[in-house]
């Protein structure tokens, strides 16, 4: 195979494998996107960026919660929290936003300038609004005596609100990984 010798800048690369399948020569290419430590995330399959997080546990209100820290002007507000079923939050998470506190899986990811959230719920066709397609998969680690919660999503539909009007403008995506510390 082959793969950089060094963590290239924008944290994406290519890794490529040439194998022999039954005497015909087959190359499987992947792309991989690095993450270090922070959220890293992707809008409408757009370039992809990392902003510092951390995550908590708020057992008050029974849930786990990822968000950025808002440590700059230019860094988005992103939140993403799930119940706390067990005392890990490892997991694979669907979305669901229909305001049932104790279950849902929400996303919600607002613009640096808060005009617009991304959120992980839609309003279709019809005017109703629906959970998005897609999953929050979570794993608690352990590194240099350091936890951590690491892990991706991805919104399949993630409805796009406009913050001053408070609807919908359109449909949009958001992918992410993300490794940050833990507070519990």
């Amino acid at each position: 195979y082959t793969a950089p010798t060094a963590t290239p800048q924008n944290k994406t690369t290519t890794i490529t494998l040439e194998l022999n399948v039954k005497g015909k020569q087959v190359l499987l290419i992947s792309t991989l996107h690095i993450i270090e430590e922070g959220i890293l995330i992707s809008l409408d399959g757009g370039a992809w960026k990392t902003y510092p997080g951390m995550a908590t546990k708020v057992p008050e209100l029974g849930v786990f919660s990822l968000g950025s820290l808002r440590i700059a002007a230019d860094v988005p507000q992103i939140v993403l929290m799930w119940p706390a079923l067990s005392t890990k939050a490892d997991g694979i998470y669907h979305w669901s936003m229909q305001g049932n506190e104790i279950s849902d899986v929400v996303l919600e990811y607002a613009t640096p300038n808060l005009s617009r959230v991304y959120t992980a719920e839609y309003m279709d066709q019809n005017h109703n609004w629906r959970s998005s397609g897609g999953f929050l998969a979570v794993e608690e680690i352990t590194e240099k005596d350091k936890k951590y919660l690491t892990g991706m999503f991805a919104v399949d539909q993630a409805g796009v609100i406009d913050s001053q009007m408070g609807e919908q403008t359109r449909i949009g995506s958001v992918a992410g990984t993300f490794k940050v510390l833990r507070n519990w």
